[in-house]
């Protein structure tokens, strides 16, 4: 993909809203990657919340078999259909 400043929005089989965003690029590099600026975060658009990343936490893992991990807290299936 190579694209970088990805923005995921998804909204949950219950309704809820949510999403991440990092400055970093979407590349297949099977680690994990952290960002040093410290600008990734995670939001909550249903409870009006937001969840920056701290500094040496992970902020983007993806896998060519899997969807994107953000953090620790929000990971996807390769189908986008599935996660938590």
């Amino acid at each position: 993909m190579d694209k970088e400043n990805l923005l995921m929005i998804f909204k949950s089989q219950s309704g809820n809203i949510f999403g991440a965003y990092t400055p970093l690029k979407w590349i297949y590099v099977d680690k994990y990657i952290t960002d040093p600026s410290c600008n990734s975060f995670l939001f909550s658009y249903t409870h009006k919340s937001i969840h920056q990343n701290k500094k040496d936490e992970i902020a983007l893992d993806i896998r060519r078999d899997d969807g994107p991990r953000f953090s620790v807290d929000l990971n996807l299936d390769g189908d986008f259909e599935n996660g938590y």
